[in-house]
């Protein structure tokens, strides 16, 4: 009986051991400068939505050369690659009312996307960063849409203000790179005039 006891604890000590490294092997192996987007679409009791094809299309340079595309199955998706840049992931043109597209920085790492009627991403320093700012501008745009409403002009371009200083800080905090040349082109900088060089 003894034996038999310490052959099913040995067996049940093998087992656990091994679960974290089966779950260890599901990670993908990705190459240092490769991305790779994990996606689901939400909500996913949209029968149209399954085998709708989704697009990985470049915010800035856009060429059909680099335009990527794959198809949603049991509500999710994949992208694969090595460029760095910032680009929008997008339903295809029938399948979108109620979906919003979605900005994501390519860069490497693993990077979780959810596109749906609010879409969001995270994983890479990046996209956490983006997803932040965008919530921040969510707010804001609210807020500026408030003020119009009221006719509190002075408030909302204080607001304005207040918005565009943050989005600098935001912008030299992440340094140089595709999210710092996107937003900058967004939202440039104040040239200081010559006379203050």
């Amino acid at each position: 009986m003894k034996t038999f006891c310490n052959i099913c604890t040995s067996a049940l000590l093998t087992l656990l051991l091994a679960l974290p490294l089966a779950s260890c092997n599901d990670t993908p192996k990705l190459k240092d400068s490769e991305f790779l987007i994990i996606g689901k679409v939400v909500p996913t009791d949209r029968d149209d939505l399954e085998g709708a094809k989704v697009f990985l299309v470049p915010i800035r340079n856009f060429s059909l050369r680099i335009l990527d595309s794959t198809y949603v199955k049991n509500g999710s998706f994949t992208f694969r690659g090595d460029s760095a840049g910032v680009y929008d992931i997008r339903l295809e043109k029938f399948r979108r009312l109620g979906i919003q597209s979605l900005l994501v920085v390519t860069e490497p790492g693993i990077i979780h996307a959810t596109i749906g009627p609010v879409s969001s991403s995270y994983g890479t320093r990046s996209n956490d960063s983006l997803q932040a700012w965008k919530e921040y501008k969510q707010q804001i745009d609210s807020l500026r849409f408030v003020l119009n409403k009221e006719g509190k002009i002075a408030q909302r371009d204080s607001v304005t203000a207040a918005f565009k200083a943050r989005t600098h800080n935001f912008i030299d905090n992440i340094g140089e790179g595709p999210l710092y040349d996107f937003i900058l082109s967004l939202y440039p900088k104040n040239k200081k005039p010559a006379a203050e060089k």
